[in-house]
């Protein structure tokens, strides 16, 4: 079996719920060692209404206390001005779409989605500079959302594809805007070296952004993929996010 580093990348939230989920779907199956990076931010109650769980350190605690990691890390979310945000129009546009169509002028109506998928980049690039000094003694690297519940096991024996092929990344067969060259950010696995560069997307957003690529997490990522000259193969993974009501993503027939 591959030996493999999960890290998991993002607000917890929900965490106290998928965590059965995650050790006996992934972690214990595979052996697998992990990480932790999340934001000090509070308000996981918004999503969970499980009013004790609304501090994020508690629930890092508990990762901590069932996992193990090898390194867990907590940062602060930096906020960005208005006047960032008004300047990038085309970058923004998703978060329009989103919301219904609304004005550029009325910026707290998507301040926080572009903040989420800024913040979300900044996070990657922050885990991937912690995790290089000690990621060759792994096989395989999988970035996972803390907040993945696990319908039913991991397919683990398809993770040796990306074993096959040091520049292919494998991820979940579904994508919401896989039509667009998207990919699923969501949970995605390779060779350590295709990881950490396709994690360190950051660094690479003002020239995308210049380019004129919308700030959507799955299309800009499938494009940072490609410019790394990476490829990408679907693998059916039966889960659901559990910060909202999301249904069930099953595998694709």
């Amino acid at each position: 079996m591959p030996k493999l580093l999960i890290v998991f990348v993002g607000h917890m939230r929900s965490f106290h719920k998928v965590a059965d989920s995650l050790r006996d779907n992934l972690i214990a199956p595979a052996q697998a060692d992990c990480a932790l990076f999340t934001r000090t931010s509070r308000g996981y109650a918004r999503h969970d209404g499980d009013h004790q769980y609304q501090n994020a350190s508690h629930l890092v605690s508990m990762f901590e206390n069932r996992f193990h990691p090898k390194i867990s890390r907590s940062f602060s979310m930096r906020k960005l001005p208005d006047e960032y945000i008004k300047s990038k129009p085309h970058a923004c546009s998703w978060a329009f779409a989103r919301d219904g169509g609304q004005h550029l002028s009325n910026v707290s109506h998507f301040r926080s989605s572009i903040q989420g998928v800024l913040g979300m980049f900044e996070l990657f690039k922050l885990a991937a500079d912690s995790v290089r000094g000690f990621a060759k003694d792994y096989d395989l690297i999988m970035r996972c959302r803390p907040d993945v519940m696990l319908k039913s096991a991991f397919p683990l024996g398809e993770l040796e594809r990306s074993m096959e092929n040091p520049k292919m990344i494998v991820g979940p067969d579904y994508c919401n805007l896989e039509h667009a060259g998207g990919i699923n950010d969501q949970i995605f696995c390779g060779r350590p070296e295709a990881i950490l560069e396709l994690m360190s997307i950051y660094d690479r957003l003002p020239q995308y952004i210049e380019e004129g690529h919308v700030l959507h997490p799955e299309p800009i990522l499938g494009h940072h993929m490609r410019c790394l000259g990476l490829s990408k193969t679907n693998i059916p993974i039966h889960y659901k996010l559990k910060r909202d009501q999301e249904k069930i993503r099953k595998p694709r027939l």
